[in-house]
């Protein structure tokens, strides 16, 4: 008994092959973790897109971290088909040497056909794994599309309110300016009258014009000049602002883009 014992071991790898076969079927084997842990993550970021179609609000920052995600898939799905190109090209390699190294030797059936079946039931796992993932991109590729129609619609949505609200200011202003328009000459009439500048003589019969009449025109000149300089100072330093922060989007998007 303890002779069996000793020479089982030994009879399991009569073929010099069999280590080879092991090794494949184990990397097969431990494949199968990663490929569990990829479908679970493709699945989970699938469902998010599902829930936003289905919901009502489309968070855009949301949609951007989804459209990484999709990347990351899409990344990894190549990476998988990639190391079972490899794999079933070894795999191949060792079936190819397997039939020549035992044709010959002329080694009887027996002693060929668990290597052989092993190498074979290998082989073709590997293929079916590659034309999983080859669906699963092609999935990714569709969910992608959903993405991007999603982030089209709400850019259009966010255009066309855009394009309402601008046109109630628009209307706004052209009430102000018509007010403007109607109050204004009045008010500059009745501001100058006001001053001190002008006013009637004494007899009635003309107008006096003040002696200080340029002291109201040393004043509101420089004032004037000064308020359309601050006016001009202040868009000036809004629209660096909104440069700066647009060159700041850009950045961080390269950035995505280069960590994805």
């Amino acid at each position: 008994m303890l002779n069996v014992s000793i020479q089982r071991p030994s009879s399991l790898i009569e073929d010099p092959f069999d280590i080879h076969v092991l090794l494949s079927t184990l990397s097969f084997e431990a494949s199968k973790y990663h490929i569990t842990h990829f479908r679970r993550f493709m699945w989970s970021q699938f469902n998010q897109v599902e829930e936003q179609i289905g919901g009502g609000s489309k968070d855009r920052a949301e949609l951007r971290e989804l459209t990484r995600k999709l990347q990351i898939i899409s990344q990894n799905a190549d990476s998988h088909i990639a190391n079972a190109d490899v794999a079933i090209i070894s795999a191949k390699g060792i079936q190819a040497a397997h039939a020549k190294l035992h044709r010959a030797l002329k080694s009887p059936l027996c002693s060929t056909e668990r290597g052989a079946d092993t190498t074979e039931y290998v082989i073709n796992s590997l293929e079916k794994q590659k034309l999983w993932f080859l669906n699963y991109k092609n999935r990714k590729d569709g969910m992608m599309s959903l993405v991007f129609n999603l982030v089209t619609q709400q850019d259009a949505a966010n255009s066309i309110e855009i394009a309402a609200d601008t046109k109630r200011d628009s209307t706004s202003m052209n009430a102000i300016a018509a007010l403007t328009m109607v109050f204004l000459p009045g008010t500059f009439t009745a501001t100058i009258l006001g001053a001190g500048i002008f006013s009637a003589s004494t007899n009635g019969n003309g107008i006096r014009v003040s002696n200080l009449w340029w002291l109201w025109i040393a004043f509101t000149v420089p004032l004037t000049l000064g308020i359309m300089l601050g006016w001009w100072y202040y868009r000036k330093k809004e629209k660096k602002i909104e440069e700066n922060a647009r060159l700041q989007e850009e950045r961080q998007a390269e950035k995505s883009k280069a960590g994805v």
